[in-house]
């Protein structure tokens, strides 16, 4: 509105010197008086819709102080209001962090300890399958020896069985046997010697028959530990393996 009032001043003060430049003008062009007095008014509305504009201007600006400080005064308070809210969803969530993180460290040490135990019952069974399978073999091949001496003693064949190598592998068997009679064990040495006589094999033979099947006995027990060592193996490493998956499932 400042703008308006000096723009009509200014206005008033150059139109005397307007009029007097117009009318000297009009002296020789003839009358333009009412020329000058058109773009006047010209001018005039032209300043009036600009000072129109301006008080637009001026009102709209003066609501947006009025309206929008209270909306932004409006706004703060809600800010603040929130903090509290927003200061216990940070902590919230603070706290679940450091569970994720407890978790995971749990997660990948439980995966470290059943994979060590899966590495351990592996060399663990491959040991005592080693050990079973040069057991079983000794065994076997005993018990083979002792059928033949006795398919050789059964058969009136003892000169024969003792002058063979069969007779002093059977004697390095009956040396070995920690668990038997020492009655028993005298016995077989005297006779696989060829210090007693031939007539007294029929001992010797029913000493071997026992020896026989006590080693058969014993071979069929090792082979059921075995099978019975070989299940539990078995079903330990799927449980690890499943452990082993459950953890790096949840570590993902």
């Amino acid at each position: 509105m400042a703008g308006t009032s000096r723009l009509w001043l200014v206005l008033l003060l150059s139109f005397p010197l307007a009029f007097q430049a117009t009318e000297a003008r009009g002296r020789t062009h003839g009358n333009p008086v009412r020329k000058v007095v058109t773009m006047l008014q010209n001018m005039v509305k032209k300043v009036e819709a600009e000072g129109v504009k301006e008080q637009e201007l001026f009102e709209k600006f003066m609501c947006y102080c009025k309206t929008g400080g209270g909306k932004l005064d409006k706004s703060i308070e809600d800010a603040k209001a929130k903090i509290p809210e927003l200061q216990s969803s940070v902590e919230a969530s603070v706290g679940k962090k450091t569970q994720f993180e407890k978790d995971l460290q749990d997660h990948g040490a439980d995966k470290a300890a059943a994979e060590t135990a899966m590495a351990e019952a592996t060399g663990l069974r491959k040991k005592e399958a080693a050990d079973f399978s040069k057991e079983t073999a000794e065994s076997r091949a005993e018990i083979a020896q002792m059928s033949k001496a006795l398919a050789s003693l059964e058969g009136g064949l003892a000169s024969a069985f003792l002058q063979s190598r069969s007779a002093s592998e059977l004697q390095r068997i009956v040396n070995a046997k920690e668990e038997m009679a020492e009655e028993d064990r005298q016995v077989l040495l005297s006779f696989l010697s060829g210090s007693a006589g031939q007539h007294e094999s029929s001992p010797v033979v029913g000493i071997l028959k026992t020896m026989k099947e006590e080693m058969a006995q014993g071979l069929s027990e090792s082979e059921s530990t075995e099978a019975e060592a070989t299940t539990t193996f078995n079903a330990l490493m799927s449980a690890k393996k499943k452990e082993v998956k459950a953890c790096t499932k949840m570590t993902e």
